[in-house]
C-alpha cells in the first residue's frame, strides 16, 4: 500500500505542475493582449443570469469612432469589473467586435495553488523519507 501512497503524492506533483502551467499560459496572453491590441476603456454592464445567478459581464466601447454596445466577455473579475464603471478591454483591429481582457488575477491565483500542491507533494515526501 506504500505504492498507493507514491501514485497519490504523485498526483500532487503533476496536478501543481498543471497549475503552474495553466497559470503562466493565461499570463502570457494576458501580456500578448496588452503588447499587440490597442487598449479601450469602456462601461460595464454586470448582469446575473441563469438558474444559478451567474455574473457576466457586457461592456459598450467605442473603437474607430463606432460604437460597441452590450458586447459579452470571455470572462468575469468581480475585482476589477463594476456595475458602470469604466474598465479596459484590448481590441484587435481585424476583430474590434471581439474585445478580450487580461488574466492576471486568474494566473496568480492558478500558480499559488500550483505551489501549494507542488508544497505538499514535497512536505508528504519528507515525512514519508524521515520514518
Amino acid at each position: 500500500s506504500n505504492k498507493d501512497k507514491k501514485d497519490s503524492s504523485k498526483a500532487f506533483i503533476w496536478g501543481g505542475i498543471l497549475f503552474v502551467v495553466v497559470g503562466l499560459v493565461l499570463i502570457g496572453f494576458s501580456v500578448f493582449y496588452i503588447a499587440t491590441y490597442d487598449r479601450v476603456e469602456g462601461i460595464i454592464d454586470v448582469r446575473k443570469t441563469g438558474a444559478h445567478n451567474r455574473k457576466e459581464a457586457y461592456i459598450t466601447y467605442e473603437y474607430d469612432d463606432e460604437l460597441y454596445e452590450d458586447i459579452g466577455l470571455s470572462s468575469f473579475n468581480a475585482f476589477t469589473m463594476k456595475d458602470g464603471k469604466e474598465c479596459a478591454v484590448y481590441i484587435n483591429s481585424e476583430k474590434p467586435d471581439e474585445p478580450k481582457t487580461t488574466y492576471f488575477g486568474i494566473s496568480i491565483f492558478t500558480i499559488l495553488m500550483g505551489i501549494f500542491l507542488i508544497k505538499a507533494y514535497y512536505m508528504s515526501n519528507c515525512e514519508r523519507d524521515r520514518l
